[in-house]
């Protein structure tokens, strides 16, 4: 534990239960018509697992308490900011309470155009967040959030096999992701994740996160200063 970091926390909740549920389209029209409701039926589901999550952190001591709930397209979130503010945010309130109370930061699983919902992330306990896709403005927000919350990932989150995959030039492939990392970067509160996506059992999929493994690690540690 001295030389490693553990997180552990709820997965996916409280939207993407609702729409488990009820199906996409069933879940935003229920959160249009009646999110009295869908309130309700959420809390008492976080009624039933919290005592549950607070074990978790009582036996495992976290250094991170990992959430993770995909709101949000890649251009646009699924629903506004004030179904956020009314609805969720009280929900993540509650599952980000043990985190809280032990002064443990949050770290926050969300796809897509996150942006507008960062305020409110911020709120409830969110101090690093992934994969912050490309359709965020990075800069931006790390100027807006300097010193608050930390970015990770940026990097062709969903689509980055490497281009002309599977006959792929690995410098060009790894100088994409040099050219992330440099620009990540500057502005601190950054890091670098990516995540190859492929046929199951392909093995080119296996050389490929090999390849960006080997990149991340090495050059993030020439830019971030380490000398060992």
């Amino acid at each position: 534990r001295n030389e490693s970091c553990l997180s552990v926390g709820p997965h996916f909740a409280p939207f993407q239960e609702l729409v488990g549920l009820m199906g996409f389209e069933g879940g935003l029209i229920a959160l249009m018509e009646d999110p009295d409701e869908v309130s309700a039926m959420l809390n008492a589901m976080i009624d039933h697992i919290m005592p549950h999550y607070k074990k978790l952190f009582e036996v495992f001591k976290p250094d991170f308490w990992h959430m993770s709930d995909d709101t949000c397209a890649k251009t646009t979130p699924f629903f506004s900011p004030e179904v956020y503010e009314e609805v969720f945010l009280p929900l993540y309130m509650r599952l980000a309470e043990p985190a809280r109370e032990a002064g443990v930061p949050v770290l926050f699983h969300n796809c897509g155009y996150t942006t507008p919902f960062l305020e409110f992330m911020y709120q409830f306990g969110v101090r690093v967040t992934e994969p912050f896709q490309e359709s965020n403005d990075i800069r931006k927000c790390q100027e807006q959030f300097k010193g608050r919350m930390s970015f990770v990932g940026h990097w062709g989150w969903g689509q980055h096999m490497p281009k002309n995959w599977p006959d792929f030039d690995e410098e060009e492939f790894r100088q994409d992701i040099r050219n992330t990392i440099d620009e990540c970067s500057v502005c601190g509160g950054y890091a670098f994740a990516g995540f190859p996506i492929g046929v199951p059992g392909d093995p080119g999929v296996k050389r490929a996160y090999s390849i960006m493994r080997d990149e991340a690690h090495w050059y993030g540690r020439k830019v971030y200063g380490y000398t060992d």
